[in-house]
């Protein structure tokens, strides 16, 4: 069986982001023009509160597209999810909404105890040359209030060239702000290689570059799969209400042609919207022959998608011990 026990879902609420981070998954590869393949959809208030979930369940509130704050419920879904989960964790560019809605929000994380992740890559200067299209100056202003209504906030800095000498000036901030923590990670997106993006040049940290070999995607395929999801017992819900074993399948859904192949044999055999969780539950979708045995057969015979062999086999980056973190 796929999973014997459920310990943690990452949950997508929206597809919409207000950024163009190059190289994320809602644009083209290696650019910031988003890629019209990608629908827009959000979870909606309703359907969240339908969902059934375990009291001890860790919940991630993050994905692959969109941004969780600009889902247009999405004060209403956080309300929802906190009180359904053991613990959550919500991560955000934080460079939209109202200072109404960052006031209140602090309100409700102070209340409900979960943290919100500020994605700042740098400072003024610099912040916005991976997070195009977004404002320094709002972002500092939404997370200032955020944290005075009494918000648990967490700095998050991924560390490129080009931010790299500014790290100890914005965790000085971050304290300075109240942050209850800074977090560093080195991208793994960008190695060996820079791109020019509205002419600015973003490199690999210095750290990256020299641990190159332990932060680099494995991308060469192997049989032996050592599968992320079921090692850490966890799964994935898309932004149209899906159930996924893992982001990397979310992904490939809209940006690979050959997913449709795959994924079209899948629903022959188990029926179209078996994983829709506006129809089922998540206890009953994990009943079906796919989450029971079709998966995991799959990595034994060597007919599972293609990004379980490559991301998942026993040599892939996500299972190292020193993986992003400096």
């Amino acid at each position: 069986m796929f999973l014997d026990k459920l310990d943690r879902i990452e949950i997508e609420l929206t597809t919409l982001c207000n950024a163009r981070c190059p190289m994320c998954s809602r644009q083209h590869t290696e650019s910031c023009i988003p890629d019209k393949g990608v629908p827009n959809v959000s979870l909606t208030a309703q359907q969240v509160s339908k969902l059934q979930l375990p009291k001890n369940l860790s919940l991630t509130v993050s994905g692959n597209f969109g941004d969780p704050i600009a889902n247009v419920e999405s004060y209403e879904i956080l309300d929802i999810l906190t009180d359904k989960c053991k613990d959550v964790c919500v991560d955000t560019n934080a460079s939209l909404k109202t200072d109404d809605y960052w006031s209140k929000l602090g309100a409700l994380s102070n209340l409900k105890q979960f943290p919100i992740v500020f994605s700042i890559d740098g400072l003024e200067d610099t912040n916005s040359i991976y997070r195009i299209g977004t404002d320094f100056k709002k972002i500092i202003n939404n997370a200032r209030l955020f944290i005075k209504a009494g918000g648990i906030a967490v700095w998050k800095y991924i560390v490129f060239a080009h931010n790299e000498h500014q790290i100890e000036q914005a965790r000085e901030m971050a304290t300075a702000m109240g942050f209850v923590s800074f977090k560093i990670e080195h991208s793994t997106r960008w190695l060996s290689k820079s791109f020019i993006v509205n002419g600015n040049t973003i490199s690999p940290s210095t750290v990256a570059m020299k641990k190159e070999n332990k932060f680099k995607y494995n991308v060469t395929e192997g049989n032996n799969i050592s599968c992320r999801s079921q090692n850490k017992n966890m799964l994935f819900i898309t932004a149209d209400f899906k159930l996924m074993p893992c982001s990397y399948f979310n992904v490939d859904r809209w940006k690979d042609a050959e997913f449709s192949d795959y994924w079209n044999n899948i629903e022959n055999i188990n029926g179209k919207d078996f994983n829709s969780l506006d129809l089922y539950t998540i206890e009953e979708i994990l009943e079906t022959s796919y989450f029971k045995e079709q998966l995991s057969n799959s990595w034994l015979d060597g007919s599972c998608w293609k990004t379980c062999k490559r991301l998942c086999n026993t040599d892939v980056y996500w299972n190292k011990k020193e993986i992003r973190n400096s």
